[in-house]
């Protein structure tokens, strides 16, 4: 089989692990080293290192594969230079840069969930004309002029008006035939709100539903 031998030594470790390192493997770089090896000689090389290491001895040993493939082996000496797959980091820092604290699956979850279900209450309303039950009964020319998900959305916007999220929301809790009818009766081009200047919830729903 073919390893790759990645020294992190620091101090008198490093020419110490070279030493050793050396014996059994071309040198690659300063830190490096590359070779065939039997599973005996293997053994050997890394009962030496176990010999010979102090508390500044760090050593990897990573089996080579196919096309750029390696498989972390062993370490002898300290792991903390190395993560669990064998890779050195670069750079290390205590701050939160991912912030994956920000990022609350559960509440997403729950909030798109909500969304789906107002988009999808809204989005049937425009097959209650007359154009397209007579399609599905299959009378007349099976025409209609605008699509019925277009008049749910503007069914939508009319019912959401100029009103933020939480009053048309509260509102839509609390609905009732009076209101179904209302809305049918005012409906008009002249009180559709644009998109620009619809609270932000509201715009999300009209846009994807």
């Amino acid at each position: 089989m073919n390893i790759l031998l990645i020294s992190e030594c620091s101090k008198q470790a490093l020419p110490e692990t070279r030493r050793v390192l050396d014996q059994f493997a071309e040198r690659k770089g300063q830190r490096t080293w590359q070779t065939p090896i039997t599973y005996e000689g293997l053994k050997t090389l890394r009962i030496l290192l176990k010999k010979t290491a102090r508390r500044n001895t760090a050593v990897a040993c990573y089996r080579t594969y196919g096309k750029n493939h390696t498989e972390l082996m062993w370490i002898v000496g300290s792991r903390k230079r190395f993560n669990e797959d064998g890779t050195v980091p670069t750079n290390t820092t205590c701050r939160n840069i991912l912030r994956s604290g920000d990022e609350n699956d559960r509440h997403s979850t729950h909030a798109t969930a909500v969304m789906a279900g107002v988009a999808g209450l809204f989005h049937d309303l425009g097959k209650a004309n007359i154009l397209f039950q007579n399609k599905l009964l299959g009378i007349g020319k099976h025409y209609e002029p605008y699509r019925h998900e277009w008049v749910s959305a503007q069914l939508f916007l009319a019912f959401v008006g100029g009103r933020n999220d939480q009053e048309w929301l509260e509102h839509l809790n609390t609905l009732s035939e009076i209101d179904d009818r209302n809305l049918l009766e005012s409906f008009s081009p002249a009180n559709i709100v644009p998109f620009a200047s619809m609270a932000p919830l509201a715009a999300c729903i009209a846009l994807h539903g």
